[in-house]
């Protein structure tokens, strides 16, 4: 697996970005949901849109190119637990996105075309054992 958190948001491609942007929009925007769910959704969303503009070398939400995480006590996070919060925060990113692409292995309506393609990305997120 890889190991530098940032590889893999390079490494991820634009549709899994969007699918996850997807993702939070709608969960955003879903009034079957609680509001505390939707706000948090918001945050999310920010916060991603954000680090996808640093890694992608724009200027994110944060208005001077450098990701800083908002919400609940963002504000008093000196910049080294930032630094840690952020690479925490990548990490676990990182499994999830491993995650649900091993799970999509193992679903049998998934076409083998797809199977491959799955394969292909784990291997290129530096994931041979499956």
């Amino acid at each position: 697996m890889a190991t530098a958190s940032s590889s893999v948001m390079s490494k991820a491609t634009s549709s899994d970005y969007t699918r996850v942007q997807a993702g939070y929009k709608a969960a955003a925007h879903n009034k079957s949901l609680q509001e505390e769910t939707r706000k948090n959704a918001e945050q999310m969303l920010r916060d991603l849109e954000a680090q996808h503009d640093k890694v992608a070398g724009g200027e994110g939400a944060a208005g001077d190119g450098e990701y800083k995480p908002s919400g609940a006590g963002a504000s008093n996070v000196s910049t080294a637990d930032q630094s840690t919060t952020e690479s925490h925060e990548e990490t676990v990113h990182e499994h999830r996105v491993i995650g649900g692409l091993k799970a999509n292995l193992h679903r049998s309506d998934r076409s083998d075309e797809t199977k491959e393609s799955v394969k292909a990305k784990l291997h290129n997120l530096g994931v041979d054992e499956i």
